[in-house]
């Protein structure tokens, strides 16, 4: 389960390895197809990134966001974007779990999150962090998830393709409970140094047993955006 996993909220990546998890987000959707696709979604509101990480979204789509609010609940991660990011933006960042959101409700106008509520395991703490980002978005307000979409090589690398059922049943609670629909799916691709550095990246974060060897720098992605259904 150590590499299906790596990822997931408890794991020692976001606070042990958190120049490996720059890297690796970094080298995520390197042509920039997430960003072009859903930028002008940003302008002029109030934001909360879920689980920013190091701040590569801030970066991107902080600067046409009235305030941009990063929050994350590794300390690390947060001091990495801060660090990275400087006083350049409107933006603050909050050290925080997701289950208790320190905003008042109906503060934001939109909410994204890229691989966070999928990183929650637990179902019981995902339906608490769900309400959450309800109680803190404004009525009609936006949620935007940037989600790994079932199959392709990213998905087979991490062994979660061809058996997909983990994929699968987070993508169905996604539909079914969390009533979110699909905004777009995009094909893209890590790109990294070299073939060396992403099966070293890779290996730091899922384990040395990935699924099958990693001969190239560039790795394809497949990506699903969910939207919810509540927005007018």
């Amino acid at each position: 389960m150590s590499e299906i996993l790596g990822l997931a909220e408890s794991s020692n990546v976001y606070s042990e390895q958190v120049k490996t998890y720059h890297e690796f987000a970094q080298a995520e959707d390197r042509p920039g197809l997430i960003t072009s696709s859903i930028l002008k979604r940003f302008e002029g509101k109030r934001v909360l990134d879920l689980g920013c990480g190091t701040g590569k979204y801030l970066k991107l789509f902080g600067p046409v966001a009235k305030e941009y609010i990063a929050l994350d609940r590794a300390p690390e991660m947060l001091g990495f974007a801060k660090q990275s990011v400087g006083d350049s933006l409107n933006g603050r960042f909050i050290h925080a779990d997701a289950e208790s959101i320190p905003l008042k409700d109906g503060h934001v106008d939109l909410v994204f999150s890229s691989w966070g509520l999928g990183a929650i395991v637990d179902e019981e703490k995902r339906n608490k962090v769900l309400g959450e980002i309800r109680r803190v978005l404004r009525v009609n307000g936006e949620i935007l998830l940037v989600e790994n979409d079932i199959g392709g090589e990213f998905e087979e690398l991490r062994g979660r393709f061809p058996k997909s059922a983990l994929t699968e049943s987070y993508h169905h609670w996604l539909v079914e409970h969390a009533g979110m629909n699909i905004l777009t799916r995009i094909e893209t691709f890590f790109e990294f140094e070299s073939a060396a550095k992403a099966q070293g990246i890779f290996s730091s974060i899922w384990g040395a047993r990935i699924t099958r060897p990693i001969t190239s720098p560039r790795i394809n992605h497949r990506v699903v955006i969910y939207r919810n259904n509540q927005r007018v």
